[in-house]
């Protein structure tokens, strides 16, 4: 909930009081989807080769 609206910045300390998170706390239910989820998505998205595997590749393709 919106306590107060500014135009002028405001450090976050500050910025903070301006507002009340009044979101209810997650379920364990819904943390464990939340989980779950993040493990479903990890599992697909392909990981980026790290700087070996780059030099690997370089080296096999001959553009090194």
């Amino acid at each position: 909930m919106v306590r107060t609206v500014t135009d002028a910045h405001l450090p976050k300390a500050e910025a903070r009081r301006l507002y009340e998170d009044v979101t209810p706390a997650p379920t364990a239910h819904e943390i464990e989807q939340r989980r779950l989820e993040r493990i479903y998505r990890a599992t697909l998205s392909p990981r980026a080769p790290d700087k070996r595997e780059r030099r690997q590749l370089r080296r096999m393709t001959g553009k090194d």
